[in-house]
């Protein structure tokens, strides 16, 4: 998996097509941001249901989203062509949300 993906050369075209629909897709700077994950068998999660009324339920979840989840991340500039690439733990290599500021007439 991404052995034929490289850095100023893959497009976003090459990229889907090597690695399927990412789970993350967020505009990051002048471009975008786009990331995969997979995880082991010991992720976990956890879902109470508690009747309060008698046709109401309270609901509660909890699960362990990019923690302990392996990863690449993606970063595209504005023609999509694919300017950076990094592996390891999603939780760890996920740059900080920027947003761009919105433009004031």
């Amino acid at each position: 998996m991404e052995g034929s993906l490289h850095a100023r050369s893959s497009n976003l075209e090459d990229c889907l097509e090597e690695l399927g629909a990412p789970l993350l897709v967020r505009e990051h700077l002048d471009g975008a941001l786009l990331a995969w994950g997979w995880s082991d068998e010991r992720a976990f999660g956890l879902n109470l249901s508690i009747p309060v009324a008698r046709a109401a339920r309270a609901n509660l979840g909890y699960h362990r989203s990019f923690e302990g989840l392996h990863g690449l991340v993606l970063l595209f500039d504005e023609t999509w062509v694919m300017k950076s690439m990094q592996r390891g733990y999603l939780a760890e290599i996920l740059p900080e949300e920027r947003f761009r500021p919105s433009f004031i007439e």
